[in-house]
């Protein structure tokens, strides 16, 4: 009883301290962009130097970013014990409520076709994270107004498509192709695929096939 006590003072502990980073990271954090954003905007009303506008746009464009990592970082801290095999559903939409919160507005619809079952650890975190990149990607780099993220259990594999209307692959390719090569090579590790259809201008569409059973890993 001692030792369970113990344990469980030692979690509260860890927990508390998670929310007070996370907090600190929102408040202080978030503020401070907030306000060398104002500068920059400021900077670029009055500024008619072509090099110093280019810059103040990179350096907001940075801004961007930083505030979107700093949200995934706080998301993470707060739900750091999630339990893998937690169903893989309730992750997702765990997920798609945070997005929901960025300042970047894209409207979303999660259909899930077919019963999914509880996958393998291995299966469900590697499923998790790519969907995780997917969308991650549409909010940082695919300047889309809405994207459709569809599960569908065909008894065999989980076939997850994403599709956004943002500017297209070939415009966005030299800043994330990183992450869709990451995407593709976990997905190939647990015997998945992924493909990608993109116009430049309609959007981007991609088709991920994932092994619902570890047995069907090669």
């Amino acid at each position: 009883m001692i030792e369970l006590n113990g344990k469980i003072k030692q979690d509260t502990t860890l927990v508390r301290e998670r929310e007070r980073i996370a907090r600190a990271m929102h408040d202080d954090l978030a503020q401070y962009l907030t306000a060398l954003s104002l500068h920059t905007k400021a900077i670029s009303r009055v500024s008619e130097n072509e090099e110093v506008l280019i810059h103040t746009n990179e350096i907001n464009n940075l801004i961007t970013s930083s505030r979107l990592n700093i949200k995934h970082i706080i998301w993470d801290l707060l739900n750091k014990d999630t339990n893998e095999n937690e169903l893989l559903i309730v992750k997702i939409r765990k997920l798609l409520d945070y997005w929901n919160l960025a300042e970047k507005r894209v409207d979303q619809k999660f259909e899930v076709k077919g019963h999914i079952n509880r996958l393998s650890d291995v299966i469900a975190s590697v499923s998790y994270k790519v969907i995780q990149e997917s969308i991650t990607n549409i909010y940082r780099h695919a300047n889309a107004s809405f994207f459709k993220l569809t599960l569908a259990n065909n008894g065999h594999y989980l076939n997850v498509i994403v599709q956004d209307n943002g500017i297209g692959f070939n415009e966005m390719k030299t800043r994330y192709s990183d992450g869709i090569n990451g995407m593709r090579v976990r997905l190939e590790s647990i015997g998945g695929s992924l493909e990608i259809d993109s116009k430049l201008g309609s959007g981007t569409s991609l088709y991920m096939k994932i092994p619902l059973s570890r047995d069907m890993i090669q």
